[in-house]
C-alpha cells in the first residue's frame, strides 16, 4: 500500500482534470492505497476532509511549488502524482519526495519546458500514444496509460428525450463543440467560419458551443458569429454555466442530444471531450494531429488533414485544418451517418481504452512496480513451497530504528512468497503473544533485546510448538551466538559478515556478505546544486557529512572538535550531522547535541555546522549524502555492531572514512578505513575531501556494492534461508 498525493484540481471541480483526478482516486483507492489531493485549484486557505479523503490548498504560489513539500511530509506521502503541466513545476525531480508526472505532451518536437522539467522524475506516465512517442524521441522513457472516461456512466441514451430536454428541434441536425476559449489552440473560430458552409448545404444544421464564447484570454466569438450572419443556427451555453462547470448528467444529456462532435483543435495532449462523445456512441470529426489522431482510428470518425503548420508559444508546432476541409468533414458526415445516428464501434473503442477497469488495470502494474522500488523490495520470486509458510518477524516497529527499515524491507522483499508477521521486540513479554507459525525469525541487537532469561523460555515454548527458529545477529555477540545453538534454542544463526577471527560452521551459521542496501537512483550530477540550495548549503561548498544515531562513542562531536580549526581557516568547507534522536538512549543523544552546540559557539563556525536532528524520510536522507563529497562513519572501541548507518552512505555512493574497528567488511571497497585516533580520522577526511581522483574511484567501487546488496538481490539471499530451514 502506498500513500498517494494527487496533485490536480480537486476531485468536485467539473473541468477535465478535475473530474480526471475524481476517477484517479477513485482507482487508487481500490487499487488499496491511500490517497490525498494537493488541490492546487478548488481550495484555499486549510486543509479539507471530504468523503474521508484529505484535500490540501496551495500556498502563495498559484500552483503550490512553495508548499508542496510541507504538505508531502504532513500527509507522510511516498508518491506525489502531478496532473498539471510539468513546466509550472519547479525542480519537482529534485525534491525530496518520489515524484510520477503524467505529462501533458500536445505538441512536438518536445518543448524546452518539459524537457528541463522531467529529470529526476521516478516514473513517468505519458497520457498518449503520441505523447509517448514524443517523450521518448526527447529522450524521456514513459508508460503510456490515457485519463479514464466513466464510459458506464457516459453511455447511449434516448436521444429523442436527450434533445426534448435542452429544447432543440428534433429534427434539426446538431453538431458540438466542447472546449475552452483561451486563445487560437482549440480551433473554434476555425470551426464557426466553417459552419456558415455547413449550413448552405444543410439549412436544419446546428452547432452548440460549450465553451465562453468572450472569454477575456480567449476570442470574442460573439462577434465572429455576427459578422457571419450565423446568430440564428449557433448555440451556446450561458457564461455562468461554463465557469461553474456542469453536472456529469448534464454533460451526459448533451453529448447524446448532438448528431455530430467535432474537436478541430491545432494540437492536443488526449481530447477528453472527443473519448466522452465516443463513449456515447457519437461519429466524431477531429483535426488528425497530435494526439488526436489515435482517438479517430479505427472509429466511426472523419480525419481532416492540417494545411498548415502552426509554431506554438511552447516552442513547438500546432496543426491547423482549412476552412473548407473542415465545412466538407462536417457534410461528408451528415452524408454517411445522417441524424441520430450510434456508432457501437466508437463505444467500444472508448470501453477498450479509456474505461476504468482498462485504465485501473495499467496503474495497477505500474503502482505495484513503483512500491517495489520505493519499499526495496525484489521482483516477484517464484514461491518455493507448495502452500505459503507463515513467518512471524520479532524486531521493532521503531520508525528511525536502522533494524525496523531492515525488517521491514525484508518482509516487503518476501511478502508474495510468504505471508508475514510482526511482533515488536519492545512489547514482547511472553511466548503467547505470538502466533503459531512455520518459521520464527529473531533480530538480535544487543540495545534492543530483552533478558536472555526471558527469551530463552520463549524460545523453548515456540519449540515445544514444533516451529523452526532462525536469529540474524545484527550485533555479532559470539558467546550467545554459541549459547543459542549449543543449548540448540535456535536452529540456524545469520551473520552479515563474520567477526575478526571468528571461525564459522557453515551448518549452523549462514553468512549474508553483506547487508540490505536501500534502493536509490541519484539524479543527474548538476542537480547536487539544487540539492544544496534547497537544505541550505553554498553550491560551491565542500559538504562533509554523517548518519546515524546521535551517541557516545560514534566520533560526532569528537570529530567535529578536531575539525573546527580548520573550518576556521577553509571556509569553503561545511560538516553535515544528520542525528536523527535516539530513543533508546535519550540521555546519550542530548549529551552528543550539548558538545557539539559547546564547540561551534567556542570557534564560531555555526555558519559551517549544519545540525539535522529531526527525524527523516529515508529519501531526503539519501539527497544529503548524496549531495555531498564524503562521508564519515566512526565507531571507538571494538564493537561488533554492524550498524545499519552505512547502508545509506552505499545508496548514496558517497566516498566514505570509517574506522577500521567497525568490521564493514561488506563495504569492499568505496571507504577508506583508519584507527580509532580522532587525529589520523580527521586528517584522513581533509585528505580524501581534496583528492578528486580518489573519490571519484570510491565513488564506483560503492556502485559495485549497490549493485550486489541492494534490496532486490539481498532479499533472494534470505530466501535461499528460509528455504533451507524450512526444507523448500
Amino acid at each position: 500500500m502506498l500513500k498517494i498525493m494527487i496533485q490536480a484540481n480537486a476531485n468536485f471541480v467539473k473541468s477535465g482534470y478535475g473530474q480526471a483526478c475524481n476517477l484517479l482516486l477513485d482507482i487508487f483507492k481500490r487499487l488499496g492505497h491511500e490517497v490525498a489531493i494537493f488541490a492546487y485549484y478548488g481550495i484555499e486557505g486549510s486543509v479539507m476532509l471530504l468523503d474521508n479523503v484529505q484535500l490540501f490548498p496551495r500556498g502563495h504560489d498559484p500552483y503550490g511549488n512553495d508548499i508542496v513539500d510541507a504538505h508531502m511530509v504532513r500527509f507522510g506521502g511516498d508518491l506525489l502524482i502531478s496532473l498539471i503541466d510539468v513546466h509550472v513545476l519547479s525542480r519537482y525531480g529534485r525534491r525530496a519526495f518520489h515524484w510520477l508526472p503524467i505529462t501533458p505532451v500536445d505538441g512536438d518536437p518536445l518543448s524546452e519546458g518539459i524537457e528541463q522539467s522531467l529529470p529526476g522524475a521516478l516514473h513517468i506516465v505519458s497520457m498518449s500514444k503520441y505523447g509517448q512517442e514524443v517523450l521518448e524521441q526527447g529522450g524521456f522513457p514513459s508508460t503510456m496509460i490515457y485519463l479514464p472516461v466513466n464510459t458506464s456512466f457516459y453511455a447511449p441514451l434516448d436521444k429523442r428525450k436527450a434533445r426534448a430536454a435542452f429544447r432543440w428541434p428534433e429534427d434539426a441536425y446538431v453538431i458540438g463543440h466542447v472546449g475552452m476559449n483561451r486563445g487560437y489552440r482549440k480551433g473554434i473560430d476555425l470551426l464557426i467560419s466553417a459552419f456558415q458552409y455547413v449550413v448552405a448545404e444543410i439549412p436544419e444544421a446546428r452547432l452548440y458551443l460549450h465553451t465562453d464564447t468572450n472569454q477575456g484570454d480567449g476570442l470574442n466569438l460573439d462577434k465572429l458569429i455576427q459578422k457571419l450572419g450565423l446568430t440564428q443556427y449557433v448555440l451556446a451555453s450561458q457564461r455562468y454555466d461554463v465557469f461553474m462547470g456542469q453536472s456529469i448528467f448534464w454533460m451526459n444529456g448533451l453529448y447524446n442530444a448532438l448528431d455530430l462532435y467535432i474537436q478541430p483543435s491545432l494540437n492536443e495532449g488526449q481530447g477528453m471531450p472527443l473519448w466522452e462523445a465516443e463513449s456515447v456512441g457519437l461519429p466524431v470529426v477531429a483535426t488528425a494531429g497530435t494526439a488526436l489522431t489515435e482517438v479517430l482510428d479505427d472509429a466511426d470518425a472523419i480525419a481532416v488533414p492540417p494545411t498548415n503548420l502552426i509554431w506554438n508559444p511552447s516552442n513547438t508546432f500546432g496543426y491547423e485544418v482549412s476552412i473548407q476541409d473542415l465545412a466538407n468533414a462536417m457534410i461528408n458526415a451528415y452524408r454517411k451517418w445522417g441524424k441520430k445516428y450510434v456508432s457501437l464501434a466508437n463505444r467500444q473503442k472508448a470501453i477498450e481504452n479509456v474505461s476504468l477497469n482498462v485504465v485501473g488495470m495499467a496503474w495497477q502494474g505500474v503502482l505495484n512496480e513503483i512500491e517495489r522500488r520505493i519499499r526495496f523490495a525484489p521482483a516477484p520470486m517464484t514461491r518455493p513451497w507448495k502452500e505459503r509458510p507463515l513467518v512471524v518477524q520479532i524486531s521493532t516497529a521503531r520508525h528511525n530504528c536502522g533494524i525496523a527499515a531492515y525488517t521491514q524491507a525484508l518482509m516487503e522483499s518476501l511478502g508474495n512468497v510468504t505471508d508475514q508477521h510482526l511482533v515488536d521486540i519492545l512489547t514482547l513479554q511472553s511466548p503467547e503473544q505470538i502466533p503459531d507459525c512455520d518459521l520464527l525469525h529473531v533480530h538480535y541487537e544487543v540495545s534492543i533485546f530483552p533478558s536472555e532469561q526471558r527469551m530463552r523460555e520463549i524460545y523453548h515454548t515456540i519449540k515445544q510448538r514444533g516451529t523452526r527458529i532462525l536469529c540474524t545477529f545484527h550485533t555479532i555477540n559470539p558467546g550467545t551466538l554459541n549459547t543459542m545453538l549449543t543449548e540448540k534454542m535456535i536452529d540456524l544463526a545469520v551473520i552479515h559478515w563474520p567477526a575478526s577471527g571468528m571461525e564459522i560452521d557453515h551448518s549452523t551459521v549462514a553468512v549474508l556478505g553483506g547487508m540490505g542496501i536501500p534502493f536509490y537512483q541519484p539524479a543527474a550530477l548538476g542537480y547536487r546544486e539544487d540539492l544544496r540550495e534547497q537544505y541550505g548549503f553554498p553550491i560551491n561548498a565542500k559538504i562533509i557529512s554523517t548518519f546515524g544515531f546521535a551517541a557516545v562513542g560514534r566520533g560526532q562531536y569528537e570529530v567535529l572538535a578536531e575539525l573546527a580549526p580548520f573550518l576556521l581557516s577553509r571556509k569553503d568547507i561545511h560538516l553535515q550531522l544528520i542525528l536523527s534522536e535516539n530513543a533508546f538512549n535519550p540521555i546519550g543523544f542530548q549529551y552528543v547535541h550539548r558538545q557539539i552546540v559547546a564547540i561551534t559557539a567556542q570557534y564560531g563556525i555555526a555558519r559551517q555546522v549544519h545540525v539535522v536532528r529531526d527525524f527523516l524520510p529515508s529519501l531526503e536522507i539519501l539527497h544529503r549524502l548524496w549531495m555531498s563529497d564524503v562521508g564519515f562513519l566512526y565507531i571507538e572501541g571494538e564493537t561488533l555492531s554492524s550498524s545499519a548507518a552505512i547502508r545509506y552512505f552505499v545508496a548514496a555512493r558517497l566516498p566514505l572514512v570509517k574506522t577500521h574497528t567497525t568490521h564493514f567488511d561488506d563495504v569492499r571497497g568505496g571507504a577508506v578505513t583508519t584507527d580509532p585516533s580522532v587525529f589520523t580520522f580527521a586528517h584522513a577526511i581533509l585528505t580524501l575531501l581534496d583528492e578528486q581522483e580518489t573519490r571519484y574511484r570510491l565513488h564506483h567501487e560503492h556502485k559495485e556494492t549497490y549493485d550486489n546488496f541492494v534490496w532486490p538481490k539481498f532479499g533472494e539471499k534470505y530466501l535461499e534461508i528460509y528455504k533451507r530451514v524450512l526444507g523448500g
